[in-house]
């Protein structure tokens, strides 16, 4: 295990644990607001989760991984390198930061992590900034989320300046590193996907904390989920579209939050609201 106490590998832990750490604040957060619908048995969300969050870190960290690893070492002392990469800590911190607000807003919304809706809401991006800027101080939220990404990745000053003063591996144990994460990409590839392991069990709330909201975002099936989902359905026979809601794996909302976001959302989700017939 002497790989971990190298320079790179050190920094590249720092970053993922920092993500790693708010990918379970954010669960953690989220089952706060919907604790009596989860229920009993708590262990299972968390051990599942961490999972996925390891699943997506894996696809995450592998372009920065191999970056570190595969760095000139006459590059890696240079000054401006170090304040490179300070800047790359704190701008992940504030990434992780605002995807976490993402995910609770769409979480309040819908009750479920991300999912195509939140595809769609992109590419209909106009309209939705436009309701969003009229919803929330963007601008003050956004600077919030600044400031305490810049604290945070000044907390981790210490540890970020271990990491970088930490020796340099050789040429042959970085290319083993590199190695290494290309195989847990890899694996996970081999063993997660949307709908295991986190729908073996549980009710619809529990399966939605399991997972991870940028890695179900990041699916493919999530992007051509046009055709088929198992999260929310947008409507029923014979409703109208301010009857709109969420399925039984997403347990109806109340009515002025169903009505609140058929109005927010882009026109062809309202477009396919509008047919009464259901559908997906």
């Amino acid at each position: 295990m002497g790989f971990v106490k190298t320079a790179p590998m050190r920094y590249l832990l720092l970053i993922t644990g920092a993500w790693l750490l708010i990918f379970l604040l954010t669960r953690a957060v989220l089952l706060l607001t919907h604790l009596d619908e989860v229920g009993g048995n708590l262990l299972p969300v968390f051990a599942v989760g961490l999972v996925y969050d390891l699943g997506f870190l894996a696809y995450a960290a592998l372009p920065l991984g191999l970056y570190v690893l595969l760095c000139p070492p006459g590059l890696w002392r240079r000054r401006g390198h170090r304040w490179f990469l300070q800047a790359v800590l704190t701008v992940s911190i504030f990434a992780m930061l605002f995807t976490s607000v993402a995910e609770w807003l769409f979480w309040d919304e819908f009750g479920v992590r991300f999912n195509f809706i939140a595809v769609d809401y992109l590419v209909y991006s106009d309209e939705v900034l436009n309701n969003l800027l009229e919803s929330y101080p963007i601008g003050k939220l956004l600077s919030l989320l600044a400031m305490l990404a810049v604290v945070l990745s000044l907390v981790l000053r210490k540890p970020f300046n271990a990491a970088m003063d930490a020796p340099l591996p050789p040429l042959r144990g970085r290319l083993l590193n590199a190695l290494v994460l290309v195989l847990a990409v890899g694996l996970s590839l081999q063993l997660i996907s949307q709908d295991s392991p986190r729908t073996q069990g549980g009710n619809a709330y529990k399966n939605e904390l399991a997972s991870n909201g940028p890695y179900q975002f990041s699916q493919p099936s999530v992007t051509t989920s046009w055709i088929t989902h198992n999260s929310i359905k947008a409507c029923r026979p014979k409703l109208s579209p301010s009857n709109c809601a969420p399925n039984s794996a997403s347990p109806t909302r109340a009515s002025s939050a169903r009505t609140h976001w058929i109005s927010a959302a882009p026109s062809a989700t309202r477009a396919r609201c509008a047919r009464p017939i259901s559908c997906w």
